[in-house]
Order: C-alpha cells, then structure tokens, then sequence
C-alpha cells in the first residue's frame, strides 16, 4: 500500500552558514515544528475521542466519497468503492466472494489529489458524510451491510450478500451534530454461514383416509391442498414435480413456516426422521385370523397352503389352532418359510382320504429376542427414514411407497368418521404429528416425523438468482455474451416468439392493443357464427361443432369461423299458403262429428276450385310450389283419385299487362289412398315453378267415373299451397 508522509513534515530545516537573515528565514524551522504539532494533536485528538486505528494519506479512486466504504484493488494501487457481489467459476460451476466485497474501512476525511484518511476499526464521528454511503433520508440506528446494488453503499436490511460493514450509534446528545459509528468490518467468507432447521410434519393425510384391507394400499380420497399433511403424488398442486414412483407427497404450500424457507441448499443436508410403532407388534408377537380351504387329501399325505404375514421373518415360531375347533384326524404344522409368508401344514396320517372343513384359522408369530426382521418403517423411537421409503428434492418431500403399513400417517388412520367422532387406537390417534387430544381422556400421538436441514444464507433460491434458465415450453432462452445458451455468468434474455403461437385455441377474447405502461389490452371478439334457426344458411372457411369432444346434435350445433357467409331466408324449407277463395262445383259443406269439410258425394261428379296469392317478395332461390290437402272417406276402402289441375295467373307489370288464356294444366297428385273410416290422410302433389306475385287457381274435381270405385263420401278437410325451394 502507498503510505505517504506528505502531510507530515518529517525534516527541519534550520538556518544556513551564510544563509541571508530576513524574517522567512528565521521564523522557518518554527513553523515547521508548529506544523508537526498540530500534525501530532490532531491524531492524538482523534485516538482519544474516537478510539480508532486508522489508515492515512490513502490513495483512492476519483469517485470515492467521504463515509462509503472501501476495498483494496491490487490492479490499480488504490481504494476504490466497496460492492457486495459474488463470482461464478464456469469451471467448477462453484461461487466465490468478488474482491470488491473484502470491505476493508470506511473514508473518514479526502483530501485533494485522492488522498483519504480510512477508518478500518473503532468509533468514530461523521457529519454529512454518511448521505454519500446511505440514501435514505432518515439514518436509523443500527447495523448496517455493505450494498449489492450501489457501488460505496451501505444498507440497514440485510442482503442475501451479506458484509457487515459497521454499526451507527447516531449522535450522541440532543446538542451533538455528529453522527457516532463504530466500524468494524467483517472480512470473511459469507458464502460458508448457513442456518440450522427443524419441522415437525404432521403424520396425516391431507384428504381422507380408511384403513386398508390388511396387505392392501392405501389410497387418499377428496384430496385437499389447503391441509397441512400427505396428499397423493399427482396431485395437480405439486405441478407434475413428483419424482417417478413417488406415491405421496407432502403439503408443503399449507404448511406456512416450512414453505416460506424450503428447499434446503444443499438439498442433501436434509433429514427425516419419524417415530411409528407398527400396528402388529406387542410383547405378544404377531397375531392374524385367516380362512383357509385346505383340499382333499389321500391317506399318508400333506398339503401346504402359503400365508401372507407381513412382520414375519425365518428366525420367528409360529403357533397355529383352528378357531372352529378340531376337524378330524389331521394334524396342522406352521413355519416361517420366507420373509412375511408363513406355510401352514395340514398331515393325514391316516391310511385313507381325508377332506377338512374350510374354517379360520389363528396364527400367532413369536418374535425372538433381538429381532430385527419387523416392517422398516415400524420405528420405535426417533429414527432416520431410509432413502427406499423418503425421497427429498428442490420440489418437496416424497413418500416412495403406498403398501399397508408403510405410510407416514398411523396405519389404522381412519378420518371418514363422523365430525364427533376420533377414529382411536392402540398404536394411532386421528391428529397432527404436534397435537393431541385434550381432557380427561387426553392420548398422546404415538407418531412423530421431524424433518431437519440446513440452509445456505446466501445460496437461497428466494433471494438470490444461482442458475436462469427457461421452463420447458417457454418463449425464452438466456445466452451469453457468445450467443450460446447458458444458465450462469453474464446473460442476455432472449424471445423466441414462434413459442408464443398455439394454434386451435377456444375462446372469444384477443389481445387488441398495447397500453402505455406495456400492458396487453384485452377484449371480445366473435369466435364464431351459429346458425340460431333454420331460416338462416351458413357457409364458412371452417367448421367445428361447439362442443369438439360431442357428437353432433340439436344441442351442440356447427360454429362457423373465418370468412363466413349468412343468407338469410324467410322460409327455407317451406312456407304454407292457405286459399283466399275457394268455389264449390257441386260439392257440399258438412260437419261431421265436430269438424267442417268440404265433401265429394259419391254416385255424381264434384269439385272445387282455390286461389292462392305468392307473395311479391322474400321467396326462396327457384321457388317452386306444391298442392297439400288433408282427405278423409267415410268408409272402408281405396279413395277415387281426385283430378287435380292448377291455372298460373302471373303478375302484371308496368306497360305489360298479363293476358288471361283459358286452359288448365294437369298436375299429379294421388289422392287413391286406401283407408278406414274417418281416417285422415295427407297427401302432397308434384310440384310447379311460381314466380313471385303469381295468382294461382287449383281444381279439385271428384268424376262419377272416376276410379278406382268408392262408394262413400270423400272429405277434404285442409287445403294449402306449400312453397319450397327448388334445386
């Protein structure tokens, strides 16, 4: 470092042999030493009053200010700004301190030419000169970090960077202008402090739960994300982050302590821990009721039946009785023949056949001294879970396995019951790992899980960007300063807006705009067009039904996108007209049981005649037109056939009137039904070209010879022109 003297005159220069006398001369060696006085009284000053240990007459860079906090740059030879800030190795992908957070002291004085005075220990009192190192406008008491944002800047909220730098007293009297501060900073590695933790989980699912049949899973029902406790590994809270078999996973996000702090750094710090007696183990053994159907067997011989008991291991005895009592003159044997199965034996020791009954049989395990075969997570005291059943990560504690008994809640857990109602047992009560029932009767949770950590203070994903990388799927990607996609270092963002597009979307809002504070502007837009009648034709560049997953129906109609066309029309299928006058030509009006008609007598020739008026506009394209009428006999058999005509009078014109030519043209339309008396039939003639304002008069003529032969009254009750559309 570059200590001067500069400010301190070290050499006195008397008067000279020879030397001319004049006052400058003589008084030179005084001043001198009055020089070095005031040098001396201002350090002793400084030592009594503020008991520091400082540096003087330093070199520092051009743009440090009185009060900031300084580091040493080997590069340049001087004190420039201190930062809090961290390094990437690309190498080792490891962290390390940046030289400019080895804070070394704070400037006390600066002098001309860059030269400070820097205060690396003690108390000391400044003035305005802490507005240069703290923004804010009130300086509170207290200690104070070294910036990770603003070079020569100091902070009273701890950063994830952390450095302390000093402690502010403030002044010391309501009369003291300076502001008293006892600096002290700290140089060492902040990156190795970490903070210990403890959780108590709690040893329920979150959802509910009954116990399973022995040696099936266990399942949890009506999951619930807001509940401190195990919910199923896929479920959609957890985002599809569950590791591959991973059967359960804990609620982390209901827990609030535990989620404002996970995950630990480094993930592998973290321990779980649990205490859970096993439901079949007691001083007794292991008991389990089981029916049995042994088969027929001949004389001399055995017959073996396996039998699941989890718990049982080679070293165990086994006791076996029927519980329907003896059943002939077979015997039973029982071993342990492989770890959790136990052989049950029936002998025939007789000379001929024997078949016993199917009864249920009670088998009773002897547990020996020392055994260590039970179930693993049958902990009797506080013991670390193995890496088979517990899986830890950046995303959450994972349970690996669902199998009965082997769940981190009490395996008889039952919450289905009634809200008044505990589902209690020996080895579980229906609560949190942290609670217990209050009262006379209180229970103590037998089940405990702990969940133990450490964490980083400055490797924390909440406070500090370790690694910047896109999620999958997502329209950005992160490079350096190379273009080559990274996680760490120096990056620049990047958007691939191809990602942005996703093609067949549903729905009728669409961004329109952007705001002036870059805000998307939202808004309705038709999605499509439906045809809300069948007066209305559409035709589109593309179809969907409503619903793309229905089958088609009145319901779920097509939705016509892109250019769509609308024609509309008035009656697209058909449109009735009824007659404006109707003459009789020798038939008759009757009423017959409550309805009027016109008749056609039988034994002599009859008619009708009808107008019917088109309308002058809102036809259908190549309108074309059809005779309707609704007959009827008043006995059995085949009606005559009615002949039909039709006289088209068309509409006149401005300068073109419309001349009247006698003739009618034939048209078909069978009317020879065979029916029952006071049937009612409809029939419908062929149809004939209209053109719009056309008057068109229709016969109906009954001929006494007409055929085929009926010898009864024809009716007609209805008679219309139906306008259709022609192809």
């Amino acid at each position: 470092m570059a200590n001067g003297a500069r400010s301190f005159p070290s050499r006195v220069k008397h008067i000279q042999k020879s030397e001319p006398v004049s006052a400058g001369v003589a008084s030179r060696p005084d001043r001198t030493m009055e020089g070095r006085t005031n040098y001396l009284k201002e350090v002793i000053d400084q030592i009594e009053a503020g008991r520091a240990l400082m540096l003087r007459d330093q070199a520092v860079a051009p743009e440090v200010l009185e009060g900031q906090p300084v580091y040493w740059n080997d590069d340049t030879q001087r004190y420039e700004q201190a930062l809090a800030a961290v390094e990437n190795d690309p190498g080792t992908g490891m962290f390390s301190a940046a030289l400019t957070a080895d804070c070394i002291g704070m400037v006390l004085t600066k002098q001309v030419g860059n030269i400070a005075h820097i205060v690396i220990w003690g108390v000391v009192p400044f003035r305005d000169q802490l507005s240069n190192a703290i923004t804010t406008e009130n300086i509170e008491p207290g200690r104070y970090y070294l910036s990770a944002t603003d070079p020569g800047g100091l902070v009273f909220q701890r950063p994830p960077v952390s450095v302390p730098v000093c402690f502010i007293f403030g002044p010391l009297d309501a009369c003291d202008e300076n502001t008293w501060v006892f600096v002290q900073p700290q140089i060492r590695d902040f990156l190795e402090d970490h903070i210990h933790y403890q959780f108590n989980l709690a040893a329920v699912p979150a959802g509910s739960h009954s116990p399973p049949a022995e040696g099936e899973c266990h399942v949890i029902t009506a999951a619930d994300d807001t509940v401190d406790g195990w919910l199923p590994a896929d479920d959609p809270s957890f985002n599809s982050f569950a590791p591959t078999g991973a059967k359960f996973g804990y609620n982390i996000a209901a827990n609030v302590s535990l989620e404002r702090i996970f995950p630990p750094i480094p993930v592998i710090t973290a321990v779980l821990e649990m205490q859970r007696p096993s439901i079949y183990h007691d001083v007794k053994g292991i008991h389990q009721d089981t029916m049995l159907d042994f088969p027929s067997t001949a004389g001399n011989s055995v017959s073996d039946l396996p039998v699941t008991v989890l718990g049982a291991a080679i070293s165990d005895s086994v006791v076996i009785s029927a519980k329907g009592g003896p059943f002939g003159d077979g015997t039973l044997e029982a071993w342990v023949s492989a770890k959790d199965v136990v052989t049950v034996r029936y002998v025939n020791a007789t000379g001929g056949a024997l078949d016993p009954p199917d009864q249920e049989y009670h088998i009773q395990v002897l547990k020996h001294s020392g055994d260590t075969s039970t179930p693993a997570v049958s902990f009797a005291g506080l013991e670390r879970v193995p890496s088979e059943f517990v899986v830890i990560d950046k995303h959450g504690i994972w349970w690996m396995t669902d199998c009965y008994n082997e769940v981190p809640w009490p395996t008889d857990f039952d919450n289905t019951l009634s809200s008044s109602s505990l589902s209690l047992s020996s080895a579980s009560l229906s609560l949190s790992s942290s609670e217990a029932v209050c009262g006379p009767c209180a229970v103590e949770n037998p089940m405990k899980i702990i969940l133990s950590f450490i964490k980083m203070t400055f490797l924390t994903d909440k406070t500090v960007v370790t690694s910047l990388q896109p999620d999958d799927g997502q329209p950005l990607e992160y490079v350096n300063c190379d273009g080559v996609v990274s996680k760490t270092g120096e990056l620049f963002s990047r958007l691939k807006l191809a990602l942005l597009v996703e093609d067949e979307y549903e729905g009728g809002q669409m961004l329109k705009g952007v705001t002036t504070d870059n805000k998307f502007k939202r808004g309705w837009a038709t999605e499509g067009v439906i045809a809300g009648s069948d007066k209305v034709t559409l035709t589109g560049t593309r179809t969907r039904r409503l619903d793309i997953d229905a089958p088609a129906s009145v319901s779920n109609p097509l939705v016509y996108q892109g250019l769509v066309v609308v024609d509309i029309e008035v009656d697209p299928t058909e449109r009735e007209l009824l007659p404006q006058v109707v003459a009789l030509g020798d038939a008759v009006e009757r009423t017959y049981k409550g309805i009027t008609y016109l008749g056609f007598p039988d034994g002599r020739s009859s008619g009708i005649r009808a107008k019917f008026v088109v309308p002058p506009a809102g036809l259908p394209l190549l309108p074309k037109l059809k005779i309707r009428a609704q007959l009827f006999g008043r006995g059995d058999g085949t009606m005559t056939d009615l002949d039909t005509t039709y006289y088209i009078s068309i509409r006149p014109t401005t300068g073109v009137p419309t001349p009247i030519i006698e003739g009618d043209t034939p048209l078909v339309m069978a009317t020879n039904e065979a029916v029952l008396a006071d049937e009612i039939h409809e029939v419908e003639s062929a149809e004939i070209s209209i053109t719009a304002g056309d008057t068109i008069f229709v016969s109906l003529l009954r001929d006494v010879a007409g055929t085929p032969t009926y010898d009864f009254e024809v009716g007609l009750i209805r008679l219309g022109a139906v306008i259709v559309a022609g192809s």
